[in-house]
């Protein structure tokens, strides 16, 4: 009897715990649509993030409010339910749906063009998302579409204050590898900026420019000379001008990151940034700007104000390398020596083992490892007007002991009809073992401080170009 009467319990609190569970969720299901009726975009998110498309058109569907904002979350599901379909590979449903989401999204998108007015963001969400529809496709109407979104992107500027949705465009068009229309759409919108009455218009455009900087490098550079003619008095803060500076010297606009990091030591002569900029200032100096009187006064001045900086030590490198390449072996080697010395209180066993090989070289009468004398050849004795060639790693700012992948990549190199083999002659901070030929290259790094990766490219006819890069590991 008592255990019957334990089973009715345990059944009544079994069935209570899942009407609670069901009106629970029906409750979840619910708040969004009382709660959020106004937030669309917040709502898009938590339904796409787990791919319930379909299950947000009919939330859509049965929505009352505004039809433009309905009409067009209805288009962007069918063609985000389309792409995930395709990229995820789940064809059965994707041929069995894919014609009827086509022609849903066009129908939706159809509805809310005639609903926008040109003030509406959605005046430009609903073209751009048609203009994406048909790129990806490669349909031809993506040219037409293409054409109308840029002009109601123009019309939409000359008509409202509201200037977020230019920039969304002009990201969606990079992420589609339209660079120039991305580029014309973002001067639009800092052209725009800039004529509104803004309080702190400075910290504004600042602030847009370090948002954009990793994925638009030349548009924040940009955005920071426009600082700079609005109000030319205006100083940067030290991370903001580090930033700058750094930015540059990854657009391989040596020149420009030169005169910024020379900025930054001028405004912050007691930052954290010093070391690394000094050291940058005297490579630039030396292996772009042909100045060797500047190379080695930025270089002496790491050592002495900096000796404990990783920096230190890789400044006495640069400095004995360029002594022994100008034959001038005894001030080479007083350099190397003075390295040797103090690597007991830096450590740095790669720099330590090419000093070592240096000195060797002194040593025997021989001459410099062929790919690192090639690469100053190139920097000092011959005038390079044919290709270009990027280096592009993995990261910039590697941590100790993280592997880093680094491309070389020759542009502009005429080849006609038969291919061009070309070898990549790689030095600088790498250990010997990865001085190979190819294109690509791994390394790692154990210790702190500024790297420097060079690298020539040479075709049957010489010499085409040479590059470096800075990795600064942390």
């Amino acid at each position: 009897m008592r255990l019957r009467k334990r089973r009715k319990i345990d059944s009544m609190y079994l069935a209570a715990l899942i009407l609670s569970m069901f009106f629970a969720s029906v409750s979840f299901a619910q708040s969004p649509l009382e709660t959020e009726s106004n937030d669309l975009a917040q709502l898009k998110k938590s339904y796409f993030e787990k791919h319930r498309y379909s299950e947000f058109v009919d939330y859509l569907k049965d929505l009352k409010g505004s039809d433009l904002e309905v009409s067009y979350y209805i288009a962007l599901s069918s063609y985000e339910q389309l792409k995930y379909l395709e990229e995820a590979q789940i064809w059965d449903e994707y041929f069995a749906q894919g014609n009827a989401l086509r022609q849903q999204l066009l129908e939706e998108v159809e509805r809310a063009k005639n609903l926008a007015s040109i003030e509406s963001p959605f005046y430009l969400y609903i073209r751009c998302l048609l203009w994406c529809f048909y790129d990806d496709m490669y349909d031809p109407q993506k040219e037409e579409t293409l054409s109308d979104l840029i002009e109601a992107t123009e019309e939409y500027a000359a008509s409202t204050e509201e200037l977020s949705p230019l920039k969304v465009i002009a990201e969606k068009l990079a992420d589609h590898g339209k660079t120039i229309w991305s580029a014309r759409i973002y001067k639009l919108y800092l052209e725009r900026l800039i004529t509104q009455d803004l309080e702190n218009k400075e910290e504004r455009l600042i602030s847009l420019a370090k948002e954009i900087i990793k994925r638009r490098p030349f548009f924040a550079e940009e955005i920071f000379r426009t600082v700079e003619e609005l109000n030319p008095e205006y100083i940067l803060g030290e991370e903001t001008q580090y930033l700058r500076a750094h930015n540059l010297e990854k657009v391989k606009d040596y020149q420009g990151a030169k005169q910024h990091y020379e900025v930054l030591l001028k405004n912050y002569p007691k930052g954290k940034y010093n070391p690394g900029a000094l050291f940058k200032i005297g490579v630039i100096s030396l292996y772009v700007l042909n100045d060797a009187l500047s190379s080695e006064n930025a270089f002496n001045q790491v050592i002495e104000f900096y000796p404990s900086a990783a920096q230190a030590l890789s400044s006495l490198y640069q400095l004995g390398l360029f002594f022994q390449y100008k034959t001038e072996t005894e001030k080479a080697k007083e350099y190397y020596s003075l390295l040797l010395e103090k690597s007991s209180e830096t450590p740095a066993e790669v720099l330590v083992a090419q000093t070592n090989q240096r000195l060797k070289e002194i040593e025997e009468g021989e001459p410099l490892e062929f790919n690192l004398k090639t690469f100053l050849d190139a920097c000092f004795k011959k005038e390079l007007t044919g290709i270009r060639v990027s280096i592009e790693p993995t990261t910039f700012l590697p941590i100790s002991d993280e592997k880093v992948n680094i491309s070389a990549y020759a542009i502009g190199l005429e080849t006609g009809c038969l291919p061009v083999n070309l070898e990549y002659l790689w030095s600088g901070s790498l250990p010997l073992a990865v001085l190979d030929t190819q294109e690509t290259i791994s390394s790692v790094y154990g210790h702190r401080g500024t790297k420097v990766i060079q690298v020539v490219v040479i075709s049957p006819a010489g010499i085409e170009d040479r590059n470096f890069i800075f990795l600064d590991v942390e």
